[in-house]
C-alpha cells in the first residue's frame, strides 16, 4: 500500500514566490513547515492507502473523468489560514474560480466512491497550502506579515490536466512522485 492523492501540479510565478520568500523572512525562527515551490499543486481528492488494485482502478477512472472534460483556467489570490486568529494550523493562498474546480472534484470525488475511498463530507474549497504551522512564539507578527499579501493577484493557472500522486513522507518534509498524468481532451 502507498499514500495517495489526486491533484493539480502548479508551477510558482515570480509574485508568489516572492511573496513565500517576504513571509518566510518576516516568520524566520517560528515553528512552521513550508512547502517547497516544487510541491505546489491543488489536492483534488486525498486517498491515503492505496492498494495495487486500487491504483488500477483509479488510473482508468481518471482517464475516463479526464477524456470528456475541458481545460479552464483559475486564479491564485489573496492569502489566508485555516484554524483559530490565536491558532492559525495552514497558512494558504485562495483560489478564484468559476466552478470547474469543484465540479471537477466532485466528479473525481463521487468515481473514487466505487473503489473503497470515502465520499468528502465537507463542501471542497481549492487552495494552495504555503505552510502547516506548529507553534508560533508572535501570533500578531504572523497577521503583521501576512497583512500585506490577502488582496494580491498572483497568477492565472491554466489546467489542462490533473496528476495521481504517491505522497511519500520523508523527515525533510512529503514528496510527490507523479503515477500517472491525464490530460483534458478538450484544449
Amino acid at each position: 500500500m502507498i499514500r495517495t492523492f489526486i491533484g493539480i501540479k502548479l508551477n510558482a510565478s515570480d509574485a508568489l514566490s516572492d511573496c513565500c520568500k517576504d513571509i518566510q523572512r518576516g516568520l524566520k525562527g517560528e515553528g512552521i513547515n513550508w512547502v517547497k515551490p516544487d510541491n505546489f499543486h491543488l489536492t483534488l481528492k486525498f486517498l491515503g492507502k492505496t492498494s495495487e488494485a486500487q491504483i488500477l482502478q483509479v488510473i482508468e477512472s481518471l482517464r475516463e473523468v479526464t477524456a470528456r472534460l475541458f481545460s479552464f483556467s483559475f486564479q491564485l489570490k489573496g492569502i489566508g489560514y485555516f484554524g483559530r486568529k490565536k491558532e492559525p494550523r495552514v497558512l494558504w493562498i485562495g483560489v478564484e474560480e468559476g466552478g470547474n474546480l469543484k465540479y471537477l472534484q466532485k466528479l473525481i470525488d463521487q468515481s473514487m466512491v466505487d473503489f473503497g475511498f470515502e465520499a468528502e463530507k465537507m463542501d471542497y474549497k481549492p487552495h494552495l497550502t504555503l505552510a502547516r504551522i506548529k507553534k508560533l512564539s508572535d501570533c500578531n507578527k504572523f497577521h503583521r506579515t501576512i497583512l500585506p499579501f490577502q488582496n494580491i493577484h498572483f497568477q492565472e493557472e491554466l489546467v489542462q490536466g490533473i496528476t495521481f500522486f504517491e505522497s511519500r513522507l520523508t523527515q525533510e518534509g512529503a514528496i510527490y512522485l507523479p503515477i500517472a498524468e491525464h490530460k483534458f481532451n478538450f484544449h
